[in-house]
């Protein structure tokens, strides 16, 4: 009887010392509340109405349609760049303009009918994760990225003048292309 009494006083002792806390402590909480859009910037002109400057080539440049030129040096570069974003969630882009009839890879030239501008050229764009074809410039194609861990994003173009004549006839040679960019 006297081992039962004992190894119950030794039981009921032993589970009360490993009940028993009393400890304090901080918890920090830390966040970021952002606006409902993010921030767009093209180019570091903002996130409207920029200019991309595409260079001077001869005419020479052309021997045959289909003869790219520009892209490089920093012409023609369109820098799509999200800032104060959520960390993550979709890209996407996409442009629209006046293109080729029959082609809508080419974007034509503005007042392309006048004496002042360029004869037999448009213009391509490209991903820059794909420089091997060019976009489809009636909206219908849209260049998607994921991004994840990251507030801020840099998406990147090329444009490139094509011949689409056998013979081009130097002038002007602007155009205007208009872009939607959604970030969900």
């Amino acid at each position: 009887m006297k081992k039962s009494i004992l190894c119950g006083l030794f039981l009921l002792s032993s589970t009360s010392s490993f009940a028993m806390i009393d400890q304090e402590g901080v918890i920090h909480l830390s966040g970021y509340i952002y606006s409902a859009t993010c921030e767009l910037d093209i180019n570091n002109q903002g996130p409207k109405d920029v200019g991309v400057n595409m260079g001077r080539y001869p005419t020479s440049s052309f021997s045959k349609i289909g003869d790219e030129v520009g892209g490089n040096g920093g012409f023609g570069q369109i820098k799509v760049s999200l800032k104060n974003c959520p960390s993550t969630g979709d890209l996407a882009v996409s442009f629209n303009g006046s293109t080729l009839a029959g082609n809508n890879e080419i974007l034509n030239l503005d007042n392309a009918a006048t004496g002042d501008t360029a004869q037999g050229l448009g213009i391509h764009v490209y991903s820059e994760s794909d420089l091997n074809k060019p976009l489809n410039l009636d909206g219908s194609e849209i260049v998607k990225t994921a991004v994840s861990n990251s507030a801020e994003h840099e998406e990147g173009f090329v444009a490139r003048y094509v011949s689409t004549a056998e013979n081009v006839v130097s002038g002007e040679a602007n155009a205007t292309l208009n872009f939607r960019v959604t970030y969900k």
